[in-house]
């Protein structure tokens, strides 16, 4: 989770979620289909090479969600960074 205050660009707070979708199998990632009035294409990429495609909040906040779900260990962020101290954290 990932609260983002407000700017003079983002005139509202708010709070954004990362889900973990799980892994795709072939069949799966086939049957993919997205909805042309949306969406023109999809990619699959390696988090290594994540700052090609995205950068600043959404790029910290991926990251940090690869973090968490590497260590086990689920985050509060705030505007893409973790918040110091120990209560950044959340008790599972």
């Amino acid at each position: 989770m990932d609260f983002v205050p407000a700017t003079a660009n983002r005139l509202k707070p708010g709070i954004m979620y990362l889900f973990d979708g799980g892994l795709l199998s072939t069949a799966e990632e086939a049957a993919i289909r997205l909805p042309a009035e949306e969406l023109t294409d999809y990619r699959l990429v390696h988090p290594a090479d994540l700052p090609d495609y995205i950068g600043g909040l959404l790029l910290r906040r991926v990251q940090a969600g690869l973090e968490a779900h590497r260590t086990g260990i689920p985050v509060d962020l705030e505007d893409g960074h973790q918040p110091t101290g120990d209560a950044a954290a959340i008790d599972t």
